[in-house]
């Protein structure tokens, strides 16, 4: 089965981790044929009770603050919130998605109620990931050891996977968690992680109980041209009953030919911020400290990593004008700094990967696909196909500017229900966020 990622080597330690079990007696009001198609729509169990799709009004499974998190409203429609189903302290709910084929993990995961409101016999709640440790504040130090090192510990302690696209990182010290909840002091160690110029980091804990460490520069980089996946087609499925499993290529679009399959989205939206996100955040960084071990004033220049090929575009600053690029500075006191206990590059962290997700974030594209791609992961490099749909005599197929290699930087499984008490009117979709660092240079441009 696979791990729902392109590259197996990436899986450093296996999770321990999991969700209870379900279990449904068939007889009881279950059929075999109603197990079987457990997940392909959310199926969300609370208190030994299982929640008919129809009482569901909206779901959303998505990651906040680098954690699974899920937003449920639902229609109480046999009191259960009044009886034994109210929550208590801790009370616990739980997913299945199914992804309809054996060559990917189906999603099932336990979470933790954080806030309830009943309005009638409508409730609504939010749910974080249910494991205990990451709550709980402690004293603990990770004595020389790098950042990956230190995370790895971290999760084989605690249960999780630790999956990586990196065997290490240049930032051995002692990192020491001075009374935080686990899950501050993990953003601690990611903020301040170091690899090198030409590396930027951020992690983040997935929907199958593992933590992914990631060296995103790496993902910008990394050639995809072979990068294969399982295909899911809803309409040959829904003609032939047959679950065929199909491998080929990764291009997400919005070209009809499509339709009905995991690659293909209906909807999307390009989200342009570049110009507020130069204004706000300048074109470089200006880092000031004080080291107090060395009693030396520093300072720094940073600039975001940039790819200059000739077909790109790279969004800093408008064409040949290098003026205003060199004059929007942003400037960044760190104050006096103790570094007795820190690695070299412990203050220009936090910046170097800040400067770098900054400017990762100023063009952006949000798709909708109608049949969830399980294939997909966070920090993804996938390819992007635009089509243009109502072309003119002059116009390429394919919208040259938008198409070609975008990173993912969010998923959302999302269920829109209705007042309807049939399923003929639920819409289950995945909402895909990506961005792109530079824009493409069409051929006629190129020429």
């Amino acid at each position: 089965m696979s791990t729902n990622l392109p590259n197996q080597n990436l899986n450093r330690v296996q999770a321990k981790l999991k969700a209870k079990t379900i279990q449904l007696k068939v007889g009881n009001g279950f059929t075999k044929e109603y197990a079987d198609g457990l997940g392909t729509v959310p199926f969300v169990w609370y208190n030994s009770y299982p929640l008919e799709v129809t009482q569901i009004k909206f779901l959303e499974l998505s990651i906040v603050d680098g954690l699974p998190t899920l937003k449920l409203t639902f229609k109480d429609t046999i009191n259960l919130m009044k009886d034994k189903g109210f929550p208590l302290d801790d009370t616990r709910i739980s997913l299945f998605l199914n992804p309809r084929n054996t060559q990917l993990k189906p999603i099932h995961m336990d979470f933790k109620i954080i806030d309830f409101k009943i309005i009638e016999t409508e409730i609504t709640c939010i749910s974080t990931i249910d494991v205990n440790r990451l709550y709980i504040k402690e004293f603990q130090s990770y004595s020389n050891l790098s950042s990956y090192e230190t995370l790895k510990k971290i999760c084989s302690e605690i249960g999780f996977g630790f999956n990586s696209n990196v065997e290490s990182s240049n930032d051995k010290m002692t990192w020491i968690n001075t009374g935080k909840k686990v899950r501050n002091f993990i953003d601690d160690v990611i903020d301040n992680s170091y690899l090198g110029e030409q590396s930027f980091v951020l992690g983040y804990f997935d929907f199958y109980y593992n933590f992914n460490y990631v060296d995103l520069e790496k993902e910008l980089k990394r050639n995809i041209s072979q990068e294969t996946g399982v295909g899911d087609n809803l309409i040959q499925k829904n003609l032939t009953s047959e679950n065929k499993e199909v491998i080929g290529p990764i291009v997400l679009t919005n070209d009809k030919a499509f339709i009905g399959s995991n690659n293909y989205f209906d909807e999307f939206k390009v989200l342009n911020k570049s110009t507020s996100i130069s204004l706000e955040e300048g074109y470089k960084t200006v880092i000031k400290y004080y080291n107090q071990l060395s009693k030396e004033y520093l300072f720094f220049n940073l600039d975001s990593i940039v790819d200059n090929a000739d077909s790109k575009i790279v969004l800093k600053g408008k064409p040949k004008d290098n003026q205003f690029r060199k004059e929007n500075l942003n400037y960044t006191y760190k104050g006096k700094l103790d570094s007795d206990n820190a690695h070299i590059n412990y203050a220009y962290a936090q910046i170097l990967n800040d400067r770098n997700l900054v400017d990762l974030e100023k063009i952006g594209l949000e798709v909708q696909i109608e049949v969830p791609n399980y294939n997909l992961y966070k920090f993804q490099k996938v390819t992007v196909a635009i089509s243009n749909q109502a072309k003119g005599v002059q116009e390429e197929f394919f919208n040259r500017r938008l198409s070609g290699e975008w990173l993912i930087i969010d998923i959302k499984y999302r269920l829109n229900g209705s007042d309807s008490t049939t399923k003929a009117d639920i819409k289950f979709v995945q909402l895909i966020t990506l961005v792109k660092r530079e824009l493409e240079v069409s051929r006629n441009e190129l020429k």
